[in-house]
């Protein structure tokens, strides 16, 4: 049962998979964002070979999430790779097209943009570039199938953070009631 966290740069994805994380649920960290700060990558200038490293490190690091049981959240799935490609690229190379973005995840959270800060690792300059990117990445998950929940901004800071990730459990939990309800 993986569930994506997704949206535009500074939605607080991170925040609240940390506040996941905190509660005990198994947590994939954003692997795009584990790329694009490592030494090893720092001076590498060819943008699709970055692509295909951050495609095959999520692919990866996925293979192993479902490995462990019980409930997961990923910050960013595969689809975000693909809304990054068109983003960063302006097409998707041949091998990222395929059916393995379907049905894949038991559910996608959009988070609602917070205010733009840049923090020296996003690749967007500003804000319109920023909603640009999430308009995109909404889009991608449209097409494979997905209808993202929206999660709206509850309230700013920490207990906000809070009341996000509340907002995702419960909305689980409901989800999971409604369907054994179905069933009895």
């Amino acid at each position: 049962m993986k569930y994506v966290l997704t949206g535009g740069p500074n939605c607080g994805k991170t925040s609240v998979i940390n506040e996941l994380r905190s509660r005990e649920f198994n947590v994939l960290e954003e692997v795009a964002r584990e790329v694009l700060s490592s030494p090893v990558f720092a001076n590498t200038k060819n943008t699709e070979f970055l692509e295909g490293v951050i495609f095959a490190g999520q692919l990866c690091e996925e293979s192993k999430c479902d490995r462990i049981r019980g409930i997961k959240f990923l910050d960013r799935g595969l689809p975000d790779v693909i809304a990054y490609c068109w983003a960063n690229l302006g097409y998707v190379p041949k091998e990222f097209t395929d059916d393995r973005f379907r049905d894949r995840y038991e559910g996608v959270f959009l988070l609602d943009r917070l205010p733009f800060v840049q923090d020296g690792v996003r690749i967007e300059k500003d804000d319109s570039e920023a909603q640009k990117m999430h308009d995109k990445i909404i889009a991608v998950y449209r097409n494979y199938g997905y209808s993202p929940v929206n999660v709206p901004i509850i309230e700013l800071g920490e207990r906000g953070i809070g009341k996000r990730a509340d907002f995702i459990v419960d909305y689980i939990e409901n989800l999971k009631e409604m369907k054994e309800n179905a069933f009895v």
